[in-house]
């Protein structure tokens, strides 16, 4: 590989790296936002459940 060739692939490798950070950190951000709405519905369920079994 010549030093142009690495030029090249540099900046195609920067795209991709940039790419990749931005999906991993939007997983991340959505995985977060489910793990609460998860949490939330939980919540609700023992709620029910609770006044369930006082019936």
């Amino acid at each position: 590989m010549t030093q142009a060739d690495t030029k090249e692939v540099c900046p195609t490798f920067q795209r991709f790296a940039v790419r990749t950070s931005k999906t991993m950190q939007d997983l991340s951000i959505k995985a977060e936002q489910t793990k609460q709405e998860v949490a939330e519905q939980i919540k609700e369920v023992s709620k029910n459940f609770d006044a369930f079994k006082r019936q």
